[in-house]
């Protein structure tokens, strides 16, 4: 009885786990808001942003099956834009400095 628990307890986890998947995107010179939408599409993360940070910026990227924290950082590297993953909520903010690279994301107590 534990061992059918255990089995359909890791099955949930797993189905769980595929809902938010690995991100296959291609964009060049493309304005954030169509970047984001595209990653939406294929997963379950929403983004939360101010509109008016991602004004003047263009996104070019390409990657396959990579995860939501890899995209992002490929998506914003160089710029001043910060993100935090909290659920399937992603959140985007500016900074007040730019930044060169970006080596992780921001922790969800950084909101």
């Amino acid at each position: 009885m534990k061992w059918r628990t255990l089995v359909l307890f890791l099955a949930l986890l797993q189905i769980s786990a595929d809902g938010y998947g690995q991100i296959t995107l291609k964009e060049k010179n493309s304005p954030p808001e169509k970047v984001l939408a595209a990653i939406e599409k294929q997963t379950k993360y929403v983004f939360l942003y101010d509109p008016d940070a991602l004004r003047n910026i263009t996104i070019t990227i390409d990657v396959r099956n990579v995860t939501i924290q890899e995209t992002m950082k490929k998506c914003f590297k160089g710029t001043s834009i910060e993100f935090s993953i909290i659920g399937n909520n992603v959140m985007l903010k500016k900074t007040s400095e730019k930044r060169k690279s970006y080596d992780h994301a921001r922790s969800p107590t950084a909101f």
